[in-house]
């Protein structure tokens, strides 16, 4: 393998978006699966947990909640999901840089 083709390769990894791994036959997981690997950790699930809302009710938060519906297919009984709705970070955090 020569230089240029390691950056080239370097090159691709850092500017080019993967493609969803389902070629488009499965929308909602491509797009869960994309926004796990989103080169910007801003854009990234920021929860992935679940938080106790009362002492015996549990609710699912960010990438559990996502998982759920599309496993479940419960957005076809409540309407549409949409990925990543749910994500709420803990506590306001400032990005790295300015976009």
């Amino acid at each position: 393998m020569s230089a240029e083709d390691i950056l080239e390769i370097a090159a691709a990894h850092r500017l080019q978006q993967p493609f969803g791994p389902t070629a488009g036959r499965e929308p909602l997981l491509d797009e869960l699966v994309l926004r796990l690997l989103e080169k910007n950790p801003d854009m990234r699930y920021q929860t992935g947990f679940i938080h106790l809302r009362a002492l015996t009710n549990f609710q699912a938060k960010g990438l559990i909640h996502d998982l759920k519906q599309i496993s479940t297919r419960d957005f076809f009984i409540i309407g549409s999901l949409k990925i990543g709705e749910v994500d709420r970070a803990a506590s306001f955090t400032f990005p790295d840089r300015i976009y």
